[in-house]
């Protein structure tokens, strides 16, 4: 073991800001996967929405962990940012005279709207009957048996001339698929947060015959894919979700990119033992399933185990709601107890 010398530094610095620094190096290293939460995209490190797998540019994670992040890949140090005000998003809509939306996954936070911001939700029927059919889930044991079958699966898609539109959790999950279909020699196109300059004309070749798209999350999203006459008639676009998030909203949306205005289509969930939504649980409770499992040999499980993924995607909606619920509480104390003071709540909830 070779003993460096104390920087000088250090001398310099309290012991409190040193375990601030510290804390942010061990953020930037565990809590942050590049590809997954971030890019470096032309020589900077850009946050990536978890929702929609677009990049959020001039945002910044902020209290100097965005700068740990940066000194972690090597790219040129920013400028630390702070904050001027703060609100919680639900108390942002809220400030708003006439407040409205449409969205065509409404219906599953329906009580929440009602409570948050006491709006009524109102389903309005499609302009064409929906004919889209869902095909049976398909549960592997490890993450390389599941997209070997999904590979298997878009081939087979192919065969039938359709379009397939796969959605992905992360940038490296949609470039590892993609490596996997160029050894198939299958083509394809890559929709993430790199490639999001050529978004339009990606997601209008994605109805032609023959088309494989591999989309980071949501990415295309709001965009109708419109079908080739052949493909319409070989039976429309068909989506791949190869993980379930921890929103069912999110699946949903992903699913709505096919069967729209009353075109055919159809769609399939492709999970794994090693998905990230399992990871809630303990790594101990995960590895009993496993063991418990009796995969085939091509690493397939029983459909049973789908239920598994489903009471967790409900927990964790349920846990998020909660942290909505008591995040929104706190600031309404805090809100109410600076007003008696004469302090603007926006202005000090930033400490």
């Amino acid at each position: 073991m070779i003993l460096m010398p104390k920087p000088s530094l250090l001398d310099v610095m309290d012991t409190e800001k040193i375990y601030s620094f510290v804390e942010k190096a061990i953020t930037a290293k565990l809590g942050f996967v590049k590809d997954r939460d971030y890019v470096i995209y032309e020589d900077e490190v850009v946050i990536i929405d978890e929702s929609t797998g677009r990049m959020m540019e001039g945002r910044k994670w902020q209290d100097g962990l965005h700068q740990a992040v940066e000194a972690q890949d090597t790219v040129p140090i920013t400028a630390e940012t702070g904050q001027a005000a703060k609100v919680t998003i639900q108390n942002f809509f809220r400030e708003y005279v006439h407040l409205a939306g449409m969205t065509g996954t409404a219906i599953q936070a329906k009580k929440e709207l009602s409570k948050t911001y006491e709006l009524k939700v109102s389903r309005i029927p499609t302009n064409k009957k929906c004919i889209r059919t869902n095909q049976p889930a398909r549960v592997f044991i490890s993450l390389e048996d599941k997209w070997h079958a999904v590979a298997l699966s878009i081939k087979n898609m192919l065969d039938q001339k359709r379009s397939v539109l796969v959605g992905t959790p992360s940038v490296n999950a949609s470039e590892e698929l993609g490596d996997i279909l160029k050894k198939l020699k299958v083509g394809h196109q890559i929709l993430n947060a790199k490639y999001h300059e050529k978004e339009s004309e990606i997601v209008s070749l994605a109805g032609e015959p023959g088309r494989v798209t591999i989309a980071t999350n949501m990415a295309g999203r709001g965009t109708d894919i419109k079908l080739h006459p052949d493909v319409r008639k070989n039976g429309g676009l068909h989506v791949i979700a190869t993980e379930m998030h921890s929103s069912a909203r999110i699946d949903r949306q992903l699913v709505g990119r096919s069967a729209r205005q009353g075109d055919p289509g159809s769609f399939q969930f492709f999970l794994s033992m090693e998905d990230e939504v399992l990871r809630v649980h303990e790594k101990s409770k995960r590895d009993k399933w496993i063991r418990s499992a009796k995969p085939d040999k091509q690493g397939e499980m029983s459909g049973s185990w789908i239920s598994l993924f489903r009471k967790t995607q409900k927990k964790l909606e349920k846990s998020h709601r909660k942290a909505r619920k008591m995040l929104l509480k706190n600031e309404k104390q805090k809100t109410e107890l600076y007003d008696e003071m004469g302090i603007d709540p926006y202005l000090e909830l930033t400490e």
